[in-house]
Protein backbone atom coordinates (compact mmCIF):
# COMPACT_ATOMS: atom_id res chain seq x y z
CA UNK A 1 0.00 0.00 0.00
CA UNK A 2 3.02 2.12 0.58
CA UNK A 3 4.35 1.85 -2.78
CA UNK A 4 0.98 2.62 -4.33
CA UNK A 5 1.04 5.82 -2.18
CA UNK A 6 4.49 7.12 -2.85
CA UNK A 7 6.36 5.12 -5.90
CA UNK A 8 4.16 6.91 -8.79
CA UNK A 9 4.93 10.14 -6.56
CA UNK A 10 8.04 12.84 -7.12
CA UNK A 11 10.99 12.77 -4.53
CA UNK A 12 9.10 15.59 -3.32
CA UNK A 13 5.96 13.43 -2.46
CA UNK A 14 8.28 10.99 -1.07
CA UNK A 15 10.10 13.34 1.36
CA UNK A 16 6.53 14.65 2.42
CA UNK A 17 5.68 11.51 3.59
CA UNK A 18 8.20 11.61 5.84
CA UNK A 19 8.07 14.69 6.88
CA UNK A 20 4.35 14.40 7.70
CA UNK A 21 5.92 11.86 10.10
CA UNK A 22 7.57 14.06 11.81
CA UNK A 23 10.79 11.79 11.72
CA UNK A 24 12.50 13.25 14.51
CA UNK A 25 9.57 12.57 17.03
CA UNK A 26 9.28 8.85 15.26
CA UNK A 27 12.98 8.13 16.36
CA UNK A 28 12.72 9.91 19.66
CA UNK A 29 9.91 7.29 20.59
CA UNK A 30 11.66 4.41 19.19
CA UNK A 31 14.28 4.92 21.17
CA UNK A 32 12.30 5.56 24.52
CA UNK A 33 11.06 2.31 23.62
CA UNK A 34 13.79 0.57 23.32
CA UNK A 35 15.61 1.42 26.22
CA UNK A 36 12.57 1.19 28.31
CA UNK A 37 12.73 -2.94 27.14
CA UNK A 38 16.50 -2.14 28.14
CA UNK A 39 15.44 -1.01 31.32
CA UNK A 40 13.59 -3.90 31.89
CA UNK A 41 16.29 -6.60 31.87
CA UNK A 42 15.87 -7.27 28.17
CA UNK A 43 18.70 -9.71 26.81
CA UNK A 44 19.65 -9.84 23.17
CA UNK A 45 17.43 -12.73 22.09
CA UNK A 46 14.77 -10.35 22.69
CA UNK A 47 15.79 -7.77 20.89
CA UNK A 48 14.25 -8.53 17.76
CA UNK A 49 10.60 -8.04 19.95
CA UNK A 50 11.83 -5.23 21.61
CA UNK A 51 12.82 -3.80 18.01
CA UNK A 52 9.27 -4.44 16.98
CA UNK A 53 7.54 -2.95 19.71
CA UNK A 54 9.46 -0.10 19.35
CA UNK A 55 8.30 0.51 15.49
CA UNK A 56 4.81 -0.31 16.95
CA UNK A 57 5.08 3.00 19.06
CA UNK A 58 6.58 5.28 16.62
CA UNK A 59 4.38 4.05 13.66
CA UNK A 60 1.21 4.81 15.71
CA UNK A 61 2.36 8.09 16.99
CA UNK A 62 3.26 8.74 13.34
CA UNK A 63 -0.34 8.30 12.32
CA UNK A 64 -1.08 10.50 15.73
CA UNK A 65 0.99 13.44 13.92
CA UNK A 66 -0.50 13.06 10.35
CA UNK A 67 -4.25 13.04 11.74
CA UNK A 68 -3.36 16.30 13.95
CA UNK A 69 -2.02 17.73 10.66
CA UNK A 70 -5.05 16.80 8.90
CA UNK A 71 -7.15 18.28 11.59
CA UNK A 72 -5.09 21.22 12.11
CA UNK A 73 -4.75 22.34 8.85
CA UNK A 74 -6.78 25.59 8.41
CA UNK A 75 -5.10 26.30 11.98
CA UNK A 76 -1.77 25.41 10.52
CA UNK A 77 -1.87 27.97 7.83
CA UNK A 78 -1.80 30.56 10.36
CA UNK A 79 0.76 28.77 12.85
CA UNK A 80 2.45 27.17 10.81
CA UNK A 81 2.12 27.86 7.10
CA UNK A 82 5.18 25.91 6.43
CA UNK A 83 4.26 22.19 7.26
CA UNK A 84 3.60 19.63 4.63
CA UNK A 85 -1.05 20.18 4.11
CA UNK A 86 -0.53 24.34 4.51
CA UNK A 87 2.18 24.20 1.02
CA UNK A 88 0.09 21.90 -0.78
CA UNK A 89 2.80 18.82 -0.43
CA UNK A 90 0.36 16.07 -0.13
CA UNK A 91 -3.39 16.10 -0.67
CA UNK A 92 -5.87 15.43 2.22
CA UNK A 93 -6.79 12.04 0.85
CA UNK A 94 -2.58 11.07 -0.05
CA UNK A 95 -2.37 12.25 4.00
CA UNK A 96 -5.70 10.06 5.02
CA UNK A 97 -4.15 7.45 3.17
CA UNK A 98 -0.42 7.49 4.93
CA UNK A 99 -1.70 7.98 7.94
CA UNK A 100 -3.93 4.73 8.01
CA UNK A 101 -0.61 2.81 6.42
CA UNK A 102 1.03 4.28 9.69
CA UNK A 103 -1.62 3.15 11.96
CA UNK A 104 -2.33 -0.07 10.22
CA UNK A 105 1.76 -0.82 10.28
CA UNK A 106 2.38 0.23 14.06
CA UNK A 107 -0.92 -2.43 15.22
CA UNK A 108 0.51 -5.30 13.30
CA UNK A 109 4.26 -4.79 14.52
CA UNK A 110 2.45 -4.73 17.65
CA UNK A 111 0.29 -7.98 16.87
CA UNK A 112 4.10 -9.73 15.58
CA UNK A 113 5.64 -9.10 19.24
CA UNK A 114 2.43 -10.64 21.43
CA UNK A 115 -1.46 -10.49 21.26
CA UNK A 116 -1.30 -8.10 24.54
CA UNK A 117 1.29 -5.69 22.56
CA UNK A 118 -0.98 -5.72 19.93
CA UNK A 119 -4.26 -5.12 21.44
CA UNK A 120 -2.30 -2.16 23.20
CA UNK A 121 -1.41 -0.40 20.16
CA UNK A 122 -4.77 -0.62 18.75
CA UNK A 123 -5.79 0.80 21.45
CA UNK A 124 -3.06 3.87 21.44
CA UNK A 125 -4.58 4.27 17.79
CA UNK A 126 -8.17 4.72 18.79
CA UNK A 127 -7.22 7.13 21.52
CA UNK A 128 -5.11 9.23 18.81
CA UNK A 129 -8.16 9.29 17.08
CA UNK A 130 -10.81 10.05 19.58
CA UNK A 131 -8.05 13.02 20.79
CA UNK A 132 -7.93 14.45 17.56
CA UNK A 133 -11.63 14.10 16.80
CA UNK A 134 -12.69 14.96 20.31
CA UNK A 135 -10.36 16.09 23.14
CA UNK A 136 -7.51 17.79 21.51
CA UNK A 137 -9.05 21.75 22.02
CA UNK A 138 -10.25 20.73 25.62
CA UNK A 139 -8.69 22.32 28.31
CA UNK A 140 -6.29 20.17 30.15
CA UNK A 141 -7.62 16.92 29.33
CA UNK A 142 -6.60 17.26 25.75
CA UNK A 143 -2.72 17.56 27.10
CA UNK A 144 -3.11 14.82 29.78
CA UNK A 145 -4.17 12.26 26.86
CA UNK A 146 -1.59 13.16 25.10
CA UNK A 147 1.00 13.18 27.61
CA UNK A 148 -0.61 9.89 29.13
CA UNK A 149 0.11 7.91 25.45
CA UNK A 150 3.69 9.37 25.80
CA UNK A 151 4.28 8.02 29.37
CA UNK A 152 2.43 4.67 28.35
CA UNK A 153 4.86 3.91 26.14
CA UNK A 154 7.78 3.35 28.22
CA UNK A 155 5.30 1.00 29.83
CA UNK A 156 4.99 -0.59 26.48
CA UNK A 157 8.63 -1.09 25.67
CA UNK A 158 8.97 -2.32 29.37
CA UNK A 159 6.15 -5.13 29.07
CA UNK A 160 7.98 -6.24 25.45
CA UNK A 161 10.74 -7.16 27.78
CA UNK A 162 8.57 -9.32 30.32
CA UNK A 163 8.59 -6.79 33.12
CA UNK A 164 6.40 -3.86 32.34
CA UNK A 165 6.17 -2.46 35.92
CA UNK A 166 10.05 -1.43 35.08
CA UNK A 167 8.80 0.93 33.06
CA UNK A 168 6.51 3.50 35.81
CA UNK A 169 9.27 5.64 36.54
CA UNK A 170 10.23 6.27 33.15
CA UNK A 171 6.18 6.47 31.77
CA UNK A 172 5.76 9.16 35.30
CA UNK A 173 8.51 11.36 33.95
CA UNK A 174 7.68 10.67 29.74
CA UNK A 175 3.90 12.19 31.36
CA UNK A 176 5.40 15.29 33.52
CA UNK A 177 7.56 16.71 30.58
CA UNK A 178 5.42 16.04 27.85
CA UNK A 179 2.50 17.71 29.54
CA UNK A 180 4.49 20.40 30.51
CA UNK A 181 5.59 21.17 26.72
CA UNK A 182 2.26 20.60 25.67
CA UNK A 183 0.92 23.56 27.84
CA UNK A 184 4.15 25.41 26.53
CA UNK A 185 2.71 24.96 22.65
CA UNK A 186 -0.37 25.56 23.31
CA UNK A 187 0.50 29.34 24.00
CA UNK A 188 3.10 29.12 20.89
CA UNK A 189 -0.34 28.25 18.61
CA UNK A 190 -2.69 30.64 20.74
CA UNK A 191 -3.47 32.74 17.81
CA UNK A 192 -4.62 29.91 14.92
CA UNK A 193 -6.13 28.08 17.78
CA UNK A 194 -8.58 31.19 18.98
CA UNK A 195 -9.11 32.08 14.89
CA UNK A 196 -10.29 28.05 14.75
CA UNK A 197 -12.33 28.41 17.44
CA UNK A 198 -10.47 26.16 20.31
CA UNK A 199 -10.37 25.91 24.11
CA UNK A 200 -7.31 25.33 24.75
CA UNK A 201 -5.84 26.21 28.30
CA UNK A 202 -4.51 29.61 27.76
CA UNK A 203 -7.31 30.52 25.15
CA UNK A 204 -10.10 29.44 28.04
CA UNK A 205 -7.82 30.72 31.09
CA UNK A 206 -5.20 33.15 30.16
CA UNK A 207 -1.63 32.87 30.04
CA UNK A 208 -0.55 33.19 33.80
CA UNK A 209 -2.75 30.04 34.32
CA UNK A 210 -0.94 28.33 31.48
CA UNK A 211 2.19 29.53 32.90
CA UNK A 212 1.71 27.97 36.11
CA UNK A 213 0.51 24.64 35.26
CA UNK A 214 3.39 23.97 33.05
CA UNK A 215 5.80 25.02 35.70
CA UNK A 216 3.88 22.49 38.12
CA UNK A 217 4.54 19.91 35.93
CA UNK A 218 8.31 20.99 35.31
CA UNK A 219 8.69 20.99 38.94
CA UNK A 220 7.58 17.71 39.76
CA UNK A 221 9.65 16.36 37.07
CA UNK A 222 12.65 18.29 38.94
CA UNK A 223 11.84 17.09 42.32
CA UNK A 224 10.88 13.35 41.18
CA UNK A 225 14.24 13.34 39.47
CA UNK A 226 15.70 12.24 42.37
CA UNK A 227 13.66 9.54 43.80
CA UNK A 228 14.61 6.66 41.64
CA UNK A 229 18.70 7.26 42.51
CA UNK A 230 17.96 7.90 46.39
CA UNK A 231 15.64 4.84 46.23
CA UNK A 232 18.71 2.97 44.46
CA UNK A 233 17.01 2.21 41.41
CA UNK A 234 19.42 3.81 39.25
CA UNK A 235 23.31 4.73 39.44
CA UNK A 236 25.08 7.57 39.98
CA UNK A 237 25.83 7.94 36.04
CA UNK A 238 21.76 8.78 35.56
CA UNK A 239 21.79 11.12 38.63
CA UNK A 240 24.78 12.92 36.57
CA UNK A 241 23.04 13.16 33.52
CA UNK A 242 19.69 13.67 34.28
CA UNK A 243 20.31 16.99 36.62
CA UNK A 244 22.84 19.00 33.78
CA UNK A 245 20.36 17.43 31.25
CA UNK A 246 16.61 17.58 31.81
CA UNK A 247 16.67 19.28 34.76
CA UNK A 248 18.70 21.87 34.36
CA UNK A 249 17.21 22.61 30.84
CA UNK A 250 13.52 22.71 32.53
CA UNK A 251 14.66 25.22 35.51
CA UNK A 252 15.60 27.00 32.76
CA UNK A 253 12.32 27.01 31.06
CA UNK A 254 10.61 27.99 34.27
CA UNK A 255 12.45 31.18 34.74
CA UNK A 256 12.23 32.14 31.20
CA UNK A 257 8.36 31.69 31.50
CA UNK A 258 8.16 33.60 34.45
CA UNK A 259 10.35 36.63 32.72
CA UNK A 260 8.70 36.60 29.49
CA UNK A 261 4.79 35.93 28.89
CA UNK A 262 5.57 36.78 25.17
CA UNK A 263 3.94 34.25 22.36
CA UNK A 264 7.49 34.05 21.07
CA UNK A 265 9.45 32.92 23.91
CA UNK A 266 6.85 30.37 24.43
CA UNK A 267 7.75 29.68 20.75
CA UNK A 268 11.47 29.41 21.84
CA UNK A 269 10.87 27.31 25.34
CA UNK A 270 8.70 24.75 23.19
CA UNK A 271 11.68 24.64 20.28
CA UNK A 272 14.22 24.63 23.21
CA UNK A 273 12.20 21.65 25.35
CA UNK A 274 12.66 19.56 22.01
CA UNK A 275 15.89 18.59 23.47
CA UNK A 276 15.10 17.35 27.04
CA UNK A 277 13.31 14.07 25.81
CA UNK A 278 16.42 12.68 24.31
CA UNK A 279 18.73 13.59 26.80
CA UNK A 280 16.04 12.15 29.43
CA UNK A 281 16.09 8.43 27.71
CA UNK A 282 19.82 8.43 27.86
CA UNK A 283 19.64 9.50 31.63
CA UNK A 284 17.37 6.67 32.17
CA UNK A 285 19.25 4.19 29.87
CA UNK A 286 22.60 5.34 32.02
CA UNK A 287 21.21 4.91 35.57
CA UNK A 288 20.79 0.95 34.67
CA UNK A 289 24.15 0.50 33.38
CA UNK A 290 26.35 -1.67 35.63
CA UNK A 291 29.68 0.58 37.16
CA UNK A 292 32.43 -0.88 37.33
Amino acid sequence: MMERLCNPCPMNKILACLRIMRPLNAVIAFAGIFVAGLIAGAVPARFPALALAALAGALVGAAGNILNDIRDVEVDRINKPRRVLPSALLTMREAWIWGGVCAAGGIAAGYGVSPLLGTVASISALLVGLYDVLLKNLPVIGNAVVSLLVGTAFVFGAASAGNAAAGIVPGIFGFLYTFGREVVKDVEDMEGDRAAGAATLPIAFGIPAARRLATGAFLLLVLGSFVPYVAGEYNLLYLAAVVPGVDALAAYVIVRLWKDDSRENFRRMSALLKIGMPLGIAALYLGTVTIG
